[in-house]
């Protein structure tokens, strides 16, 4: 499985726990529905994404969300090194992808 680096991102801080878990912090303004896309996804498509184990708030407006890690290696540190009929399977799933979206 092939994961995307992601290069910009609103969290404020993302931290692995452990190597099964990732924990997101972020502001809670506005409203973050996160979690709740990822579920849709997860439950509506076959896009890789992870499962969200616990969200929640705290008083002092920061959200968290807890995730099971996905694995894989980051596609930008291993393209160069990719098959040309490797990163052609790489194109047809993220076209897939997108055609569920």
């Amino acid at each position: 499985m092939w994961r995307f680096a992601s290069a910009t991102s609103t969290a404020l801080a993302t931290a692995g726990c452990g190597s099964n878990f990732i924990l997101k912090e972020r502001s809670n303004q506005p409203p973050n529905f996160e979690a709740r896309n990822i579920r849709f996804l997860k439950e509506n498509t076959t896009i890789p994404v992870p499962t969200v184990v616990e969200e929640w708030n705290e008083e002092n407006e920061r959200y968290f969300m807890l995730t099971k890690r996905i694995r894989g290696d980051a596609l930008n540190t291993v393209w160069a090194t990719m098959s040309a009929a490797e990163k052609e399977s790489v194109a047809r799933q993220t076209a897939d992808y997108l055609f569920q979206l």
